[in-house]
């Protein structure tokens, strides 16, 4: 993560090496921030140095589509293209300490069940089963779904 900060944003290398580097202790806690930052637990850099650390890894994909907001990631592109890519992100899962959730992991296709390496333990989906960023791709059994909660549900 630092390297990434040195590279992309060396204004603010010195503070973010202050801030990672070492444990910060307060009384009896230990907070391990070298470890990296936390993006859900109210560290306010933590979205800004996790998107740096992983731009690299995502430039290199060849997917057709690759998008990423945070921690979710979308690859798009025809099957053998975006295996390649997911067994490129699962082999970076030791130097950068990020790891594919496969549990959470959606394959959408209109075709047969895809290759099962690397996509084991993916749920498959049909285009109009299938929702990004809690939007429907297509008008289709997801659509009416969403469209159909109830009001007091959305507060």
């Amino acid at each position: 993560m630092l390297q990434s900060v040195a590279s992309a944003v060396p204004g603010i290398y010195r503070f973010c090496h202050l801030s990672y580097s070492q444990p910060s202790m307060f009384e009896t806690r230990t907070i391990l921030s070298q470890q990296g930052p936390h993006q859900h637990q109210g560290d306010s850099l933590g979205p800004l140095l996790f998107c740096l650390s992983i731009h690299q890894h995502l430039l290199r994909l060849k997917s057709e589509l690759v998008a990423g907001f945070m921690d979710d990631l979308t690859l798009g592109g025809p099957e053998e293209t975006v295996a390649a890519n997911v067994d490129y992100l699962k082999r970076q899962e030791e130097s950068t300490g990020l790891i594919i959730n496969a549990s959470k992991c959606k394959v959408i296709s209109r075709g047969p069940t895809p290759l099962e390496v690397p996509f084991e333990g993916f749920t498959q989906l049909k285009p109009d089963e299938a929702e990004l960023l809690d939007a429907p791709l297509l008008n289709g059994p997801k659509m009416d779904e969403l469209l159909s909660w109830p009001t007091d549900a959305l507060n």
